[in-house]
């Protein structure tokens, strides 16, 4: 049994798990703009710090869980910590723009789950927004729905970068 599922490893392309693991402190550690911070005063009138994720911690979690499962590091070396980082910032900013706690009806989700991307045109009367997406999409489209953040963008990038030796030119 084991010999079949290291020959499926080996014939998928896919290597064995990671011997670290990704973790919530070391996303906050390069993604400090995902929680809120709140100084407290102790009984002697000392501050200290409550830190609390901006994303639900149920699905901070799934996240992370999912970099874990996703990041190889036997491909990104050095840039595997990073490399996660971003890749839970992606799916913490897609979360984020449809998180609505306080919801009392279903326009108030569905109004934060519009268009994304650069505004190209704007009209006053009936107010009409449109959104050039074509930059993203067209130098995206292997990457799906990486493009639709500005985390998923630079892992892709990144991930372009991973096989090109020494020399990367502009």
């Amino acid at each position: 049994m084991i010999n079949s599922i290291s020959a499926l490893l080996k014939a998928s392309n896919r290597s064995s798990e990671n011997k670290d693991e990704f973790t919530e402190d070391l996303f906050f550690e390069f993604m400090p703009q995902f929680q809120k911070v709140e100084v407290k005063k102790d009984a002697n009138g000392n501050d200290y710090e409550i830190r609390t994720s901006l994303v639900p911690q149920k699905a901070l979690d799934n996240f992370i869980k999912q970099a874990n499962a996703n990041i190889l590091q036997c491909r990104w070396f050095e840039k595997w910590e990073y490399a996660c980082a971003l890749y839970v910032a992606h799916h913490c900013v897609l979360y984020l723009r449809n998180y609505q706690p306080n919801s009392q009806a279903i326009r108030d989700v569905t109004d934060t789950s519009g268009n994304v991307g650069m505004v190209s045109s704007v009209s006053l009367g009936d107010a009409s927004t449109s959104y050039d997406n074509s930059l993203i999409t067209q130098s995206m489209q292997k990457f799906g729905l990486l493009g639709s953040t500005p985390y998923g963008q630079q892992l892709a990038t990144e991930s372009k970068q991973l096989g090109m030796g020494m020399a990367y030119f502009i």
